[in-house]
């Protein structure tokens, strides 16, 4: 190895479950607005709103 400790590669630690998968949903204007003011007045991102609203109405799928 030429005397060249073997070394750890560099950047972001691995995750156990990575999210890899996108959604996408058509809205009205009026329905963006209330998704955006209601996280940014929960300082929520949308994917933490709409994960956890999924969340609440269909426990039975996280468990």
């Amino acid at each position: 190895m030429n005397g060249n400790p073997i070394r750890k590669k560099m950047g972001r630690p691995q995750i156990e479950k990575p999210k890899a998968k996108f959604l996408r949903t058509r809205v009205t204007d009026e329905e963006y607005e209330n998704v955006m003011t209601y996280a940014d007045e929960h300082s929520m991102s949308q994917s933490e709103l709409v994960l956890g609203a999924i969340k609440k109405c269909y426990p039975e799928c996280f468990k």
